[in-house]
This record gives structure tokens, C-alpha cells and sequence, in this order.
């Protein structure tokens, strides 16, 4: 993956912002990625508590990755109830140590897994190391990317669902663009020294103020440069003065029409303004004011055009 890059201004300002509000976090990798590789599995739909106390009931009754890979599948189910789902995630395991066993097997090694995939690793670059991690069967790119960051230490943006509802609504990526998809769009616009505090606090901020609903708009920090937060503006300016007018006798068809050409032009000048992302952010701020302004007239001459007796 690329490892010299300048953001956008965008993305910039956006940074600048979650550091403030919720400081630098510091990533402190373990070097263990099987183990990583492991935790991160039972982590699957389940909370921190409960992947946590799976981890350290089956390390407990089966110390060795060897040992786990070769217990019955049962035994590993068992060792790891804890955490939910353990008979689907008991053969992901199992599967993972196996085929690792195998990999190692097919290069005449004899070194424990652990050791056997740190090397792997280490002798790779980093989008080869995420790569390598994606041919295990069972291993998605989320799973991949926390590995080789939590763990090794290395610059990849896991993208689960509070970095992916966030990037979208700040224009960080596309509307279109899924989770899958989002690893590799962050991969190219985002500084590697940049990506572990930018993950960090992206699931800060969507936990406690971009919810999936009902976000906290009016205290967000990063109101200022939220694409989804205008949309809101423009929405509720809309619907409020429909209530405000909706006592007019015969004229709620009028003023739903009225609605939808509201939505249709605010959908036109957000296409617009897309490409001012890469101008100055004075200038892009200058130029949507100037678009509101126009926008607001605009706006309120439809909805007393349709609702006028």
C-alpha cells in the first residue's frame, strides 16, 4: 500500500478535529498475530467483554495454538462459549490453524504457528501481509486489517460499522461504497501515521455522537465539514414549513410536490458542490454559503408558490 501520501483538505480538517475533541491515541501492537488473528475472530457479533473472556478461557484450557488445532472441534466450541456463536466460530479456528499447519507443512517448516505467521508476515509488504491474511478461508478484510494493525503494528484502516457510517456521512467515501471497498479507498487517501488515530477516533465519535440513529448533530464536533448534517438542515427547514402551512385548506397534495422538488434540487447542488473538495476550505465555505443563501430563496418561493390559495 502506498506509503507517501497527502490528504485532502477535507480529510485534513476532519482529522485535525477528532484529535482535538478526543486527543492522539497510541497504538501499541503485540507482534502476535495469530493470536490477534484468533481474538479477532471471536470478536465477531459479540461484545469486547464477552470475545475477551472467550479468549481467555480457551488459552486457558488449551494453552498451545497446536493443541487447539488438534482438539475435537466440540472441546473448542465448549472452551469459548462465552463469547456467542461458538459453534460457528469453533471451526473457523480450527480451519484457520489447520490451513496454516498446512502452509508451513507444504515449506518444510517445523516452527509453532504463532512464530510461523509473524515471519510470514514480516517478510511481506504491507498490502502483501493483507493479501496473505485474505487467502486464509474465513478471513474477510476487516479481520485482515485489524491483524496487521492492532498486532503487527502496520498502517491498514479496518473498516467496521462505525467507520464506515461515518466516512459516509462526511464524505470520506462515496455512498456507494461498501465496507469491502472502503479498506482500499482509506488505503489510498489516507497518511500511515494517520490511520491508527483516525480509526481510533472515528469509533469514538460514532459511538458517542454519530449514531446510526438519530445522530447528535447539533453538539458534533465536525458539523462544520458533515455532508450528512446539511442534508438534515435542509430537511428539517423543509418539513417545518410544511407544518407551519399545513392548515391551509386542499393544498396537501401541493405541498408534498413541493417537498419532493425541495429534495430533488438540494440532491443538484450537493452534486455541485462535490468537486469544491479539493478548493481551499475559506473558499469552498464562501461558495456553499452563497449556494444556501440562493438555495433558501429558492426554496421558500416553491413551497409559497405550491401552497398559495
Amino acid at each position: 500500500m502506498t506509503t507517501s501520501i497527502t490528504p485532502s483538505t477535507h480529510l485534513a480538517r476532519i482529522y485535525e478535529l477528532l484529535i482535538d475533541t478526543y486527543g492522539e491515541p497510541e497504538n501499541k501492537p503485540d507482534y502476535d498475530p495469530l493470536g490477534g488473528l484468533v481474538g479477532t475472530i471471536l470478536s465477531q457479533h459479540t461484545s469486547d467483554i464477552n470475545s475477551e473472556r472467550a479468549y481467555r478461557q480457551l488459552v486457558v484450557t488449551l494453552p498451545t495454538w497446536e493443541e487447539v488445532r488438534d482438539a475435537p472441534t466440540l472441546a473448542v466450541a465448549e472452551a469459548i462459549r462465552s463469547g456467542g456463536l461458538a459453534n460457528i466460530k469453533a471451526p473457523r479456528i480450527k480451519n484457520t490453524l489447520l490451513t496454516l499447519t498446512e502452509w508451513q507443512q507444504s515449506q518444510g517448516g517445523t516452527k509453532p504457528l504463532s512464530d510461523y505467521l509473524h515471519d510470514e508476515l514480516m517478510q511481506r509488504t504491507t498490502e502483501e501481509g493483507w493479501h496473505y491474511l485474505l487467502s486464509i478461508p474465513g478471513v474477510g478484510p476487516k479481520t485482515a486489517a485489524c491483524v496487521l494493525m492492532f498486532n503487527m503494528g502496520l498502517a491498514v484502516m479496518p473498516i467496521d460499522t462505525h467507520v464506515h457510517r461515518v466516512s459516509k456521512r462526511l464524505g470520506l467515501i462515496g455512498p456507494k461504497v461498501n465496507a469491502d471497498q472502503a479498506h482500499v479507498v482509506f488505503a489510498r487517501i489516507t497518511p500511515p501515521e494517520w490511520v491508527y488515530p483516525l480509526h481510533v477516533n472515528l469509533i469514538r465519535h460514532g459511538r458517542k455522537i454519530c449514531h446510526a440513529q438519530r445522530p447528535e448533530c447539533g453538539r458534533c464536533p465536525l458539523y462544520s465539514e458533515c455532508l450528512f448534517a446539511r442534508g438534515v438542515w435542509w430537511s428539517q427547514k423543509s418539513r417545518q414549513f410544511v407544518v407551519e402551512n399545513k392548515t391551509k385548506p386542499n393544498h396537501s397534495r401541493k405541498l408534498v410536490l413541493s417537498a419532493r422538488i425541495d429534495l430533488r434540487w438540494r440532491l443538484i447542488v450537493q452534486r455541485l458542490m462535490k468537486p469544491l473538495l479539493i478548493v481551499k476550505r475559506e473558499v469552498r465555505s464562501q461558495i456553499a454559503h452563497g449556494f444556501g443563501n440562493a438555495l433558501v430563496i429558492f426554496d421558500v418561493h416553491l413551497l409559497i408558490f405550491h401552497t398559495a390559495p
